[in-house]
């Protein structure tokens, strides 16, 4: 009899741990809120923009490692799994595109993840503004609802079970859900993937609850697909950082960003979606309306990203009532790019506190 292990969260760490999970053959139930096809502002992954651009530094090898481990499951994904099933890009919500990456000279560097990517490149300063560094790749765009319902589909075809339920009391009252409190359907082990919401959840031992804050995001959402993804870093000042990303069939591109860190405010600012559209706009060319030369609007949102100070937990812990639970919260903004890698430690940690059982 497999071991029964509940993941709580259904966001995309949450969804692909759950997946690993499974496919490292344990019973599973994931306990959620908001599921794939919801947009709630507590819901962090929906509003994601996204794509895999690796921010982890390089005294940051352990997330290094879960971008990496991503990067190369959804580049097998794109070009083995994905032709055998006969899913196209949009099917499963991430495709290859074509990239710019431009940086001002006081923050330009060849980043670690050259050598991993496809064709990184360093082209001539770019004339957008003078002296830009500027290089080409090919990095992986994702489309966060389609990616989202993806993976969801995926557990089903695995045989997860889902609950819809929110916990008010901590993680123990897991263990309590209609459902779960018999015998016949006994969990051995929780995996918290709750993103911000840990901060209610989890004991707060070492004043873990102040290191979560959310870091608001606001993007804005055009009609057309750009013809590669281009991303503008920040100069030293933390000032300018701009993004264009495709969203691959779906007819759309995402505008961005902002970075508020400690921001809770859900509202869309509209003089920042001003500062975001004039940022973009030299961008994204293709993407402007010839008679006009302004973008074509379909929304403006906003997210948060569960930031953690000291960068993502994902370590066992043992209640005081000796269940054991293993954290997986606080990725930020590298959700998305970091999700297999993580789902991989988690199922490390999972299999060798098993293995220390026996």
């Amino acid at each position: 009899m497999p071991h029964h292990i509940v993941v709580v969260g259904a966001g995309v760490i949450g969804l692909q741990t759950a997946l690993s999970l499974l496919e490292a053959g344990y019973k599973v139930t994931i306990v959620a809120k908001h599921w794939p096809g919801d947009f709630d502002i507590t819901y962090a992954s929906p509003w994601a923009g996204a794509h895999w651009r690796s921010h982890a530094t390089d005294s940051e090898p352990h997330l290094q490692e879960f971008d990496s481990v991503t990067f190369k499951y959804w580049s097998d994904l794109l070009t083995t799994t994905a032709a055998a099933e006969g899913s196209t890009k949009s099917d499963i919500g991430i495709a290859f595109s074509p990239a710019i990456y431009l940086s001002p000279p006081d923050t330009a560097e060849i980043p670690w993840w050259s050598t991993l990517v496809k064709d990184y490149t360093v082209l001539p300063p770019s004339t957008l503004t003078s002296n830009l560094y500027q290089a080409t790749y090919t990095t992986i765009t994702i489309n966060p609802p389609a990616y989202l319902g993806y993976l969801l589909s995926r557990l089903g075809d695995l045989g997860v079970s889902t609950i819809t339920a929110e916990l008010y009391d901590g993680l123990d009252e897991v263990w309590e859900l209609p459902g779960l409190e018999d015998s016949d359907h006994e969990v051995d082990l929780v995996v918290n993937c709750t993103g911000l919401s840990a901060k209610e959840l989890v004991n707060n031992v070492d004043d873990e609850r102040r290191k979560l804050f959310p870091t608001k995001g606001q993007t804005v959402l055009v009609r057309g697909e750009a013809r590669a993804v281009r991303y503008l870093q920040a100069d030293s000042n933390g000032e300018g950082e701009a993004y264009v990303i495709p969203r691959v069939g779906s007819g759309t591109t995402i505008l961005g960003g902002s970075r508020g860190v400690g921001d809770w405010d859900p509202t869309v600012d509209p003089s920042l979606s001003a500062q975001i559209l004039a940022r973009c706009t030299p961008l994204a060319p293709e993407l402007l309306d010839p008679h006009t030369g302004e973008f074509e609007v379909i929304s403006h949102q906003v997210g948060r990203r569960p930031t953690r100070l000291g960068g993502p937990r994902i370590e066992l812990e043992t209640l005081g009532n000796g269940r054991v639970v293993c954290h997986a919260y606080g990725h930020g903004g590298a959700g998305y790019q970091a999700s297999v890698g993580s789902a991989r430690r988690v199922v490390g940690l999972v299999e060798e506190y098993f293995a220390r059982l026996q």
